[in-house]
């Protein structure tokens, strides 16, 4: 019995075919490998990288660059020639911006490297991979190993929740001192987080509690729009709960919302309903008025929420005239982060990509991830939620994990050969 079911009758013409199709010998068994890779490393693996010292390679941009090549390798690919120029595009305004800052701002913040890095994250959406079928069952086959990936997380999260009342170790949220110096990856990211007198669940595994929000949310989605295994959605429902982190309910929301019509109407009000019943019976014992206090938080400047959604907005527009290119071109790459400012704030994509590569750079970079779900043929509501969590729920421009788990379970696939798109394997 698979872990997804897949269709039980497919148009092909031999056995040797069906198991070729579903990935499991030959150049599919090699792909599919490498995307379990990356999924494996943007989760499990979330802690590690290649430490160099002053910078930390992340293990999950190895993993996307192993695929790309398993990809260029099997024949199977194809540059989707509209996407190279979105990319050669927007890597130009990035490189403008760049040059433009570095010679004519009085003080120019900009970094070649951030540059460089953005260069290597978004060059893999060049590539992509016709998932085969009708019902494309490579692609529920990788949608389904990310749901065992993140049962793997959730019950980690939900015991590493209930065992803090038994071991007080700094173990139990972070690993990190264990794992040896030089495959350590990146710093500074905000792991071991209180809650009343507890600590949030950040699925062990996962750097942050938001990050691990996230992660079972989209599970629910893709659980909710295939196999629909209740006690799997179940689980996942509840370590969402002991994360305490908004994130994973604005991906809940987003991904219940689109696309909007009755059904999501009536799926919003089941979800609401659910919630208040949980904020009834378990409020008292999880502690969840801490929860729904997130909603209004965004009203304190101290709160997460206020950092994340209204604080960068204020960035954006106190700077953008600063400069008589600022607006159009930005400030140059990874010049936000190099910018003190009055305030505490946080960087997510969009406020990123307006800051340093101004409306023209920001543009390009949208369209050419809206381009990328646009050909895609999963389901319209992980394509939002997917879309919505690189846009506005963290620092996502730059992020190796979440531009890497868009890209294995939306961006490389495309329903079928396009005609603008040229086959590798013919040019090899």
């Amino acid at each position: 019995m698979t872990w997804l079911q897949l269709p039980k009758t497919l148009p092909l013409k031999s056995k040797s075919d069906d198991w070729q199709m579903i990935g499991l010998v030959g150049n599919g068994r090699t792909i599919y490998g490498c995307m379990a890779l990356v999924l494996v490393a943007t989760t499990l693996f979330a802690r590690f990288g290649i430490n160099f010292g002053n910078y930390s390679l992340d293990f999950a941009l190895v993993a996307l660059y192993i695929l790309l090549a398993a990809l260029l390798y099997s024949g199977r690919s194809a540059i989707d020639e509209s996407m190279a120029l979105l990319y050669v595009a927007a890597m130009g305004v990035a490189a403008l911006s760049l040059v433009v800052n570095d010679g004519l701002s009085s003080v120019d913040r900009s970094s070649p490297s951030s540059l460089l890095l953005l260069a290597a994250i978004y060059l893999p959406f060049v590539v992509t991979l016709p998932a085969q079928g009708p019902r494309w069952p490579e692609q529920h086959r990788i949608l389904g190993t990310f749901s065992n990936i993140a049962l793997i997380c959730a019950l980690a999260g939900i015991v590493q929740f209930y065992l803090q009342f038994v071991i007080k170790q700094p173990w139990l949220f972070d690993f990190t001192p264990w794992i040896p110096e030089a495959l350590q990856g990146p710093s500074g990211y905000n792991t071991v987080i209180e809650v009343g007198d507890l600590y949030k669940s950040n699925g062990f595994f996962l750097r942050e509690p938001s990050g691990f929000s996230f992660v079972v949310a989209l599970a629910i989605i893709i659980e909710l729009t295939s196999t629909r295994r209740w006690w799997r959605i179940a689980t996942f429902g509840f370590a969402l709960l002991l994360t305490y982190s908004g994130t994973g309910v604005l991906a809940l929301i987003i991904g219940l919302t689109f696309p909007i019509s009755r059904k999501s109407i009536l799926r919003l009000a089941v979800l609401s309903a659910v919630a208040f019943l949980l904020v009834v019976v378990l409020g008292d014992a999880l502690n969840l008025s801490i929860t729904a206090n997130r909603v209004t938080e965004v009203e304190s400047d101290r709160s997460s929420g206020y950092i994340r959604y209204i604080a960068p907005m204020s960035v954006v527009l106190g700077s953008i005239d600063t400069d008589p290119w600022a607006a159009l071109l930005g400030h140059g790459p990874g010049s936000i982060q190099r910018t003190a400012q009055g305030f505490e704030f946080f960087d997510p994509t969009w406020a990123k990509l307006i800051f340093e590569y101004g409306v023209a750079g920001g543009g390009i970079f949208t369209a050419m991830i809206l381009y990328a779900l646009h050909r895609s043929p999963i389901r319209f509501q992980l394509k939002a939620v997917l879309f919505g969590s690189w846009l506005v729920m963290g620092g996502h421009l730059l992020s190796p994990e979440n531009v890497s788990t868009l890209y294995v379970l939306a961006a490389v696939w495309r329903p079928g050969a396009e005609r603008t798109q040229r086959s590798l394997g013919e040019t090899r």
